[in-house]
């Protein structure tokens, strides 16, 4: 599966570097999180919000070479938009546990 298809799904592409990334110049889109997260709340938080998730494997993020991997989930308005939904979600999650 290309990234040209999913476009065509309306599906956007979700870097796990957005969310683990230590700085931004290293691709984080989001503020930095007080814990650490994982690709699985990453993918759990996805299909809470009923964005139907899917993993694919060797694509490389140009920024750093160690992720080879990326999350392909439905778009609701915009990519930013829908990178701030999971975020909140993962917030949520965790506000909950503590």
């Amino acid at each position: 599966m290309s990234l040209r298809d999913l476009k065509d799904e309306n599906r956007v592409v979700i870097w796990p570097s957005y969310f683990l990334s230590p700085s931004r110049s290293k691709g984080r889109r989001i503020p930095k999180l007080p814990y650490k997260i994982s690709v699985d709340d990453i993918i759990i938080a996805s299909k809470n919000l009923n964005l139907d998730p899917i993993l694919i494997k060797n694509k490389r993020y140009p920024k750093n070479k160690k992720i080879d991997f990326i999350i392909a989930v439905k778009k609701m308005k915009s990519k930013n938009y829908t990178i701030k939904l999971i975020f909140n979600e993962i917030i949520n999650k965790y506000k909950k546990q503590f």
